[in-house]
């Protein structure tokens, strides 16, 4: 598989700091949040990975110059989630695409297998939350394949949502510009069968500080495993 991570939001909730370095290499116990998937990856022997980039990308590719299996892709105007896999998708690959500012728990080589398995085009790494107010519902049947995505619920109700984590085979069909997959790419591919949810995924979005914070004092325990081996 190839490794594709989108890092290419503005980070306005974490202001003033995202006006000099991007989000995801905001560093969560002194490790770059983007280094966490990027170590992810490479345990699951993904063996390239290119990153989607947007405010600050010359930071990040500046930071990775010299990792040779990590290229840097930097997006101007912002493509949103799909524009730029537009131009990265290949029919001769498996790609792996996920958040760059989310952090995951997740074992990918049993993911992949679900998702040849299946044989659907996507598979959507899938959580159950107590609370899906911040999330879009999942609707599956019994076999896995997601039938609908369903709208942000208004009271609290717990679910099945997407991590923001996916397995793709071969390309998209994706427009050009500005496109995101959640709203552009899958509705067709829901309507043909072609999505499955992989749902014994963890992980903790870091999409404000209060959560930048909690996920701190998750994490502490994945450096010391770190710094043991």
């Amino acid at each position: 598989m190839i490794g594709i991570i989108l890092v290419g939001g503005s980070g306005e909730r974490f202001k003033p700091i995202t006006n000099f370095i991007p989000k995801c290499m905001i560093p969560l116990n002194g490790i770059p949040i983007l280094d966490y998937n990027i170590r992810m990856l490479k345990e699951a022997k993904v063996r390239h990975i290119y990153i989607l980039a947007g405010a600050h990308g010359e930071y990040i590719r500046y930071y990775y110059r010299y990792n040779t299996d990590v290229e840097v892709f930097i997006e101007s105007p912002p493509m949103g989630t799909a524009g730029g896999l537009k131009y990265l998708l290949d029919n001769n690959h498996d790609y792996i695409i996920l958040n760059g500012d989310s952090i995951y728990d997740l074992n990918i080589k049993e993911m992949y297998k679900f998702h040849k398995d299946r044989g659907t085009k996507v598979t959507i790494a899938a959580s159950k939350v107590e609370d899906a107010r911040s999330f879009g519902l999942l609707e599956i049947d019994k076999g896995g394949h997601v039938l609908r995505f369903m709208e942000k619920p208004k009271t609290k109700i717990s679910g099945i949502v997407s991590t923001g984590l996916y397995i793709v085979s071969g390309k998209l069909n994706i427009d050009d510009g500005y496109q995101m997959l959640e709203t552009n790419v899958f509705p067709e591919l829901v309507a043909k069968n072609e999505i499955s949810a992989f749902t014994k995924a963890s992980w903790l979005p870091i999409d404000n500080p209060e959560l930048f914070f909690k996920a701190e004092k998750v994490i502490k325990w994945i450096r010391q495993i770190w710094l043991t081996n």
